[in-house]
């Protein structure tokens, strides 16, 4: 149900001057006689008002996370999404207090959750002819460790991007397949991404060589540090031998960002009361 802000304040200040007026003619005992002078047309807009103001708690001032900010409120989701990845719990007892001053320190603490913070690495399988990266197992080539920014409890996201490049000097080993994916010590992976080594070698290098790249957007707890890793193999047509040149080349970078890439978190509880922990008290407005 969409409702015009502006046409709900004109009816919620209507509704109040008629409480009041069927306030004062109670305390004067003669209620029923002032609504029975009152015009047909304007009793008439009692009833659809009253009617109309029972209706809108529920589709208007219903509250997701903080008592004092409304779903009606421009700056509900805003706040919902800072609440989400644990950048900010609130001014305590369950309300956020969206009309009070913010300090600088306040600020610089809703920055150093809220910023983004990155993790890279990057090396190469040299001399060891793929042994590494042969089907016997599928390897963690290079692994990250990134925090997420927040406090404990919410939710953020971690952009992983990895690159694989493979190369042999054999012939006969390829066609080869070269695949990779991404993976997160929470137990989440991407989907995996392969290509084809082929047999005819390179004009530039004179070898045999391909390259594969991948991203993924993890969800992470907020405030915690996690691991990130490239998984990858190559599978040959034939076991490469040791007297020929056979490297890869990787790297991987993590990339904390506080929301998804539609801007939001996943769904919060619907509650008015529960405020996250952050390790300050609740009188500094954070």
């Amino acid at each position: 149900m969409e409702i015009d802000r502006d046409e709900f304040e004109r009816v919620r200040a209507e509704l109040d001057e008629l409480r009041a007026e069927i306030a004062t003619v109670r305390r004067r005992g003669r209620w029923i006689a002032r609504l029975e002078v009152v015009p047909t047309g304007r009793r008439l807009a009692i009833a659809g008002l009253t009617a109309l103001m029972l209706a809108l708690p529920v589709a208007v001032s219903a509250n997701h996370v903080f008592s004092d900010v409304p779903t009606s409120s421009t700056y509900h989701k805003p706040i919902a999404r800072l609440y989400g990845a644990a950048i900010t719990g609130g001014c305590g007892s369950g309300r956020y207090c969206p009309n009070s001053a913010v300090t600088r320190g306040q600020m610089a603490a809703f920055l150093n959750r809220g910023l983004g913070r990155a993790a890279h690495d990057h090396g190469a399988t040299f001399g060891d002819h793929w042994a590494t990266l042969l089907p016997a197992s599928d390897l963690a080539l290079a692994v990250v460790t990134l925090r997420t920014g927040g406090g404990t409890g919410g939710t953020g996201h971690v952009l992983v991007q990895g690159n694989v490049t493979a190369w042999t000097r054999e012939a006969g080993v390829c066609p080869c397949e070269l695949s990779m994916f991404l993976y997160s010590w929470t137990g989440e992976a991407s989907e995996p991404a392969t290509t084809i080594i082929g047999s005819t070698p390179s004009p530039d290098n004179n070898d045999y060589r391909g390259a594969v790249s991948w991203s993924h957007l993890f969800t992470a707890p907020s405030g915690t540090e996690i691991n990130y890793a490239i998984v990858a193999r190559v599978t040959p047509t034939q076991m490469p031998t040791a007297t020929f040149e056979a490297d890869a080349f990787y790297s991987i970078q993590a990339t904390y960002v506080p929301f998804d890439d539609q801007g939001a978190n996943p769904d919060l509880p619907t509650t008015t009361s529960q405020v996250l922990p952050f390790g300050t008290s609740p009188s500094t407005g954070e």
